[in-house]
């Protein structure tokens, strides 16, 4: 499984500069960065802000291509600070970087991180936006600004920032899945999982508040001037009708399995055409022998195919209503999800 939030180095900077660099000293082993508070922040702030226009002046006699070659070795030493966790220092390196070139989207992606590390989510969602302009098939840019968008859903009553963060979550499957960059799939559908529960619980508990405050208003309405007709009950009907999208159902047998009674994972069809979780037909034929557990009938354990249509489905069922990610946890827990 690739990771999702590295930063990218040389192999990456290669599509856009193939002159290979020097390698630049380690900085060795660094503490990680401070506190996030608000006062640190500030203070790192101003420490970039100082730094950053004493390195420019430094580089500012260079032509265009010691820019450039000094540019990458800021990048580089910024990766290595960024590995270190020493983000605060990384953020220096990678936006001198910038000022020495600001056409290099990897460079904005990379300090899009160190800004997300710090919690400084809108500077993140920021330089996600500058970096997609220069290049708009850079999926860590929507993945890193579609989960600062999240982080910042978790403390808003409006459900904007979550959908929103869902949409860009959304953009970097798809480009994921276009450049066939199948070893992040696994880590970003979970990501986008995670993302499209939570704007769902927003969604649900903005519906929830209005529901409320509707029924409350009609109701008192209906008591000072009852209507003809049952139009009273039925406008309390269609409300009740209308909350109902937002409660959870029940999942289809077909998308269960009958060994464990959960929503399949990794559906596997066997022999006898039955399909289950992979794990949990794996045990059962090395525990108790290898027959189908709902027909007894024998089958081979070598004929085992991952269900494609299933598989399929779910993701689809999960689509359709995201609350069946993790479907056993309390509504709340979604707002504790990392990003």
């Amino acid at each position: 499984m690739g990771n999702c939030f590295s930063v990218d180095d040389e192999e990456d900077t290669k599509k856009q500069q193939k002159k290979k660099q020097k390698p630049v000293k380690s900085p060795g082993k660094i503490s990680p960065d401070p506190s996030n508070d608000y006062n640190t922040r500030h203070t790192l702030q101003a420490d970039e802000d100082k730094i950053g226009r004493t390195l420019s002046n430094s580089f500012h006699n260079l032509n265009p291509r010691e820019k450039i070659e000094e540019a990458e070795k800021l990048k580089t030493q910024g990766n290595e600070y960024f590995h270190h966790q020493d983000y605060s220092k990384a953020l220096q390196c990678y936006t001198v970087a910038i000022k020495l070139n600001e056409n290099n989207a990897i460079y904005f992606s990379n300090r899009a991180r160190c800004f997300k590390s710090l919690a400084r989510y809108q500077e993140a969602i920021e330089d996600c936006n500058r970096c997609c302009e220069l290049d708009d098939t850079f999926f860590k840019a929507y993945l890193i600004k579609g989960c600062s968008l999240l982080e910042l859903s978790k403390t808003e009553l409006s459900p904007e920032s979550a959908r929103s963060g869902v949409r860009a979550l959304r953009l970097a499957l798809q480009i994921c899945r276009e450049t066939n960059k199948e070893t992040f799939l696994p880590e970003l559908q979970i990501y986008y999982r995670k993302g499209a529960k939570l704007s769902f619980v927003k969604r649900a508990q903005q519906h929830r508040a209005r529901y409320a405050s509707l029924k409350d208003y009609f109701k008192t309405k209906v008591e000072e001037q009852p209507p003809t007709d049952f139009l009273g009950e039925e406008l309390m009907d269609f409300l009740e009708e209308t909350s109902n999208q937002y409660k959870p159902t029940e999942i289809p047998d077909h998308l269960t399995c009958s060994i464990t009674f959960e929503m399949l994972k990794d559906p596997i069809v066997i022999e006898s055409g039955h399909t289950y979780e992979e794990t949990a037909i794996e045990s059962h034929f090395k525990q108790l022998g290898h027959f189908d557990p709902s027909t007894r009938r024998l089958c081979s354990r070598s004929i085992m195919y991952k269900n494609i249509a299933i598989d399929k489905a779910v993701n689809h069922f999960i689509d359709q209503f995201p609350w069946a990610f993790q479907p056993d946890e309390e509504e709340d827990a979604c707002l504790s999800y990392e990003f």
